[in-house]
């Protein structure tokens, strides 16, 4: 039997674009499916294309202490540790070299619209990595059950490991005081590799046409999806993608 490789793509405008609704797709509760490795696949930021190969963030959820450390007193530092936060690391290859850079680490915290994440940079300026699209490429028949362990089960019980591709949409953008867009942010694509591989350029059409159709309001958001462009993938991380999939 064939397997849909069909896609329904939604985008959420991010919050500098919209009237203030929030997204009722993604709420704190939801924060675990976010954790793990993806694949940065496209993005919008030409520094990200040069000289790299095979990016990958990967993030991790730290539970909160509901705690400060004693040393904390007086401190500049802008962290809250009684809250839950993401932990983003990036790597990548260079172009001549197999060995894995690590870019470094960023804390995230799940902010007040409950879309995405804070990075706090000072007492004024944040930026807002903001979750603006997500699912999965494929649909699945009636008698399918997603149950979210990373395995189809139909009305049998017997199980099969999801074919589909996880994707993510993520605009990440500088606030001024939590409300002023400030500059043009940057888009990204992060995509969990199903057993097929990458997302299909057709979805990636889709999702780029999504994201333009949002800058009716904004005319530097519609310039900036037209840049979304593919980042330089390869077979230099190859083991790693094997070793994930063999643990379905």
């Amino acid at each position: 039997m064939a397997l849909s490789t069909e896609v329904n793509i939604t985008v959420n405008p991010p919050y500098h674009l919209r009237d203030g609704a929030t997204p009722s797709h993604f709420t704190s509760s939801n924060l675990p499916w976010i954790t793990g490795t993806w694949h940065t696949t496209h993005s919008t930021n030409p520094e990200e294309q040069l000289g790299k190969r095979n990016a990958r963030i990967c993030l991790s959820l730290i539970r909160g202490t509901n705690s400060v450390s004693s040393d904390s007193e007086g401190s500049d530092s802008d962290m809250e540790p009684d809250k839950d936060r993401i932990l983003a690391v990036r790597s990548y290859q260079n172009l001549h070299s197999s060995a894995i850079q690590d870019v470094g680490q960023t804390d995230l915290f799940l902010d007040e619209l409950e879309q995405g994440f804070t990075q706090v940079n000072g007492p004024i300026m944040r930026q807002r990595w903001e979750i603006i699209a997500w699912g999965k490429e494929g649909q699945l028949e009636e008698w399918m059950n997603d149950d979210g362990s990373g395995w189809i089960v139909d009305n049998s019980g017997e199980a099969r490991p999801d074919w589909r591709n996880s994707y993510v949409v993520v605009y990440i953008g500088n606030d001024l005081g939590k409300l002023k867009n400030v500059g043009e942010g940057t888009i990204e694509i992060w995509d969990r590799f199903g057993p097929s591989g990458p997302l299909r350029e057709e979805t990636v059409e889709k999702i780029r046409e999504a994201l333009k159709a949002l800058g009716g309001k904004d005319e530097r958001f519609a310039k900036l999806a037209q840049r979304l462009q593919r980042m330089r993938m390869d077979e230099g991380r190859q083991s790693e993608d094997d070793a994930r999939i063999r643990a379905y």
